[in-house]
């Protein structure tokens, strides 16, 4: 009787050992130093990505500057815009840059030009009446289709004869009849030039080097 009742005591305390022995634990904490997964940074493909192809960027035109070395002096011609109605020209400037001097040609729309060392005389266009122009060297500049007239035959320049000085020291419209505008440009010297038209608005420039 006194075995039987032990066993029966001994029993419950046997499997109350075997429960707690295999209950599982705690997790153990990660190691300080252990290496986790990071999101990657916006903006940055995450590994096995692929990442999108970026598109190139198109190289900067080219365009000749002063320092370039000697610019040509050869005549310069670009064709107007195929169907391109006469345009106006509203103002003509000249100004100073480092290395070179601008001449510009304001209009209502886009033109052709040709520009072209001259060693002729200036001649107005029609007549062929000479035309003093000071200047060491002459430089003629063609526009066209244009006009430097409105309807009523009102001049559309504030100016057809300009005398800035120095590089450039003077320029005469000879020309405006029948969609030809032309301008006799006097420098102190040929030298080598460069034409590059425009926009925003519409303008032909010729650029006499120093």
């Amino acid at each position: 009787m006194r075995a039987t009742l032990l066993s029966t005591l001994c029993l419950p305390i046997l499997l109350l050992g075997c429960a707690s022995s295999s209950s599982p634990g705690p997790a153990p904490a990660p190691a300080a130093d252990a290496p986790t997964a990071s999101k990657p940074a916006s903006g940055t493909p995450a590994a096995g990505t692929p990442a999108k192809p970026q598109a190139a960027t198109p190289p900067a035109a080219a365009q000749a500057s002063a320092d370039d070395g000697p610019w040509p002096t050869m005549n310069v011609v670009r064709p107007p815009p195929a169907g391109a109605a006469p345009a106006t020209l509203t103002d003509v400037r000249v100004a100073g840059h480092e290395g070179y001097h601008r001449v510009a040609f304001e209009l209502s729309g886009p033109v052709g030009v040709s520009a072209g060392w001259s060693t002729e005389p200036a001649t107005r266009c029609g007549s062929g009446q000479p035309v003093a122009v000071d200047g060491d060297a002459l430089l003629v500049v063609k526009l066209g289709p244009a006009a430097a007239h409105d309807e009523a035959g009102r001049v559309t320049v504030p100016a057809t004869e300009l005398r800035p000085g120095g590089r450039v020291p003077h320029l005469v419209q000879i020309c405006d009849h029948e969609g030809d505008v032309s301008w006799a440009i006097g420098a102190t010297q040929k030298s080598g030039m460069r034409v590059v038209l425009l926009q925003d608005p519409d303008r032909v420039v010729v650029d006499l080097q120093d």
